[in-house]
């Protein structure tokens, strides 16, 4: 970069600012003014009246569809460097530069370390900061998570799942697709009839090696565990049913020693963890029905579907999956399919759930694409 030591002065209305000369005609692009200073050819770089340097000089430039204005100073090109992995570095800084702008992350988050049922988070990295200029968040702290032996069964589905629920934008209530590890205890989700239900706590362990994942055969599919219960019709009746009979039956028959199933007995643990007062599911008192593979409807927010399953082999025992103990009638909507947030027939009479019922009342409520 080659500036005249000398500069042009330009002053308006008592205030007097000065313009930057360059030597080569590369330094100014394209649009600029030629001067001559105690012999010496320079140049003035111009711009519009909206670039940051402009000045008060105005300039009529023949063919150019608006005034321009002379321009203080250039714009320095530069390279934007990052550096994510710990060491020295060296880079070279233009000539002329002055000034320069660094930012600096924060110390990462420590490793997460965890025992028994749940999630932990680690704490996160500190601030840094150089003086009021640089100011970086430290980074988050991970999370683990950990199954607890009797943390069995009663969580479905992957990240990334649509579940239906209440939002406040502004001041006024929506619904909204949401997604399902986004979910926190008492909000509020669509569930069977239309209901909306309050989530006591959300209910997140990974998949286990013993418990297989499903897929429906569409676009867009619902990924969810094989033991989980679904709303579904099969030869002209409705009931929550399964694809995992043997599994289910056994995490329902289990009793350990506290008298609950090892179902209720992390329920227990998870109200106790989000400091929920007891409200243990009995869980449906019926046997539920083995969901014959093609043979059977899903009941969804649109109407019963008829969809083919098959099985996600691409998800291992350490994936998580999500659910939730819901109140109300105990369920909610995931990918627009209605499934069991702990479904309890004690307190609700499920076969009253009408899927056309839930439609017509969406159809009155703005619902955003999932």
């Amino acid at each position: 970069m080659a500036e005249l030591e000398t500069r042009l002065h330009a002053k308006f209305n008592g205030v007097t600012e000065e313009i930057k000369l360059y030597t080569t005609v590369e330094e100014v692009g394209d649009s600029y003014i030629t001067l001559s200073v105690g012999g010496t050819v320079c140049y003035a770089k111009l711009g519009l009246s909206t670039d940051k340097y402009a000045s008060v000089v105005n300039a009529r430039v023949p063919g150019a569809p608006e005034a321009l204005k002379i321009l203080k100073q250039i714009t320095i090109p530069y390279t934007e460097l990052e550096f994510t992995i710990p060491g020295t570095y060296k880079f070279t800084v233009p000539a002329g530069v002055k000034v320069l702008r660094v930012a600096v992350v924060g110390g990462g988050g420590g490793a997460a370390s965890s025992y028994g049922y749940g999630s932990y988070h680690a704490g996160d990295g500190g601030d840094s900061s150089v003086g009021d200029l640089i100011k970086a968040a430290g980074g988050t702290g991970g999370q683990s998570y950990a199954e607890d032996p009797g943390s069995s069964g009663g969580s479905c589905f992957i990240a990334g799942t649509k579940v239906l629920g209440i939002v406040t934008i502004c001041g006024i209530q929506t619904l909204s697709w949401r997604n399902i590890e986004d979910v926190q205890p008492n909000d509020y989700l669509v569930g069977a009839n239309g209901q909306i239900n309050q989530v006591l706590c959300p209910y997140v362990i990974p998949l286990g090696d013993d418990r297989a994942m499903l897929k429906t055969g569409e676009e867009n599919p619902l990924v969810f565990a094989a033991d989980h219960r679904m709303w579904i019709k099969q030869d002209d009746k409705e009931y929550w049913g399964v694809f995992d009979y043997n599994y289910m039956l056994n995490n329902h028959k289990t009793i350990l020693s506290n008298g609950l199933t090892p179902s209720q007995d992390a329920q227990r643990r998870m109200f106790e963890k989000y400091g929920i007062e007891p409200h243990i599911s009995k869980g449906c008192t019926k046997e539920l029905p083995f969901a014959v593979y093609g043979n059977y409807e899903f009941g969804t927010i649109d109407g019963w579907k008829k969809i083919k399953v098959k099985q996600a082999r691409e998800y291992d025992g350490k994936t998580l999956v999500y659910s939730f103990v819901m109140g109300g009638n105990h369920t909610y909507f995931a990918n627009g399919y209605l499934c069991s947030g702990f479904a309890d027939d004690t307190d609700f009479d499920y076969s009253t759930v009408e899927i056309t019922k839930a439609t017509e009342t969406m159809e009155k409520i703005f619902r955003s694409g999932r």
